[in-house]
């Protein structure tokens, strides 16, 4: 009988702390929107950012060419989380107009943030 209540209450705990949010989804402490020319059209970001001005998520609304264009994104939108600016991130090789657009609109988008 002590067993089950064991499990039980490890099975508990575990229910409650999937209930919890991801950082991903935590409450954004500013947000901000820009847009930016890219190879394949307009390139709309919107960047969360925590209280330290740390990027937690990056939404984008974008038509670059699938295989090359939104990977890259993809790939940069990872680098970018936890980063204050774009400073340090070099654009993808073989996407480079869509890579340095989507820099630059998020850097405005972080200058935007209220």
């Amino acid at each position: 009988m002590h067993i089950k209540k064991i499990i039980a209450v490890g099975v508990l705990a575990l229910a409650l702390t999937a209930c919890g949010k991801s950082k991903d989804s935590a409450e954004a402490a500013k947000t901000g929107t820009a847009s930016a020319e890219g190879y394949g059209g307009n390139i709309e970001v919107t960047v969360k950012l925590d209280d330290a001005g740390k990027i937690v998520n990056i939404e984008r609304k974008s038509e670059e060419t699938d295989k090359v264009g939104e990977v890259a994104l993809d790939e940069l939108t990872e680098k970018l989380k936890g980063k204050d600016s774009t400073a340090d991130i070099e654009s993808v090789s073989g996407a480079t107009v869509s890579s340095e657009a989507f820099l630059k609109a998020v850097d405005e988008a972080i200058a935007n943030a209220k």
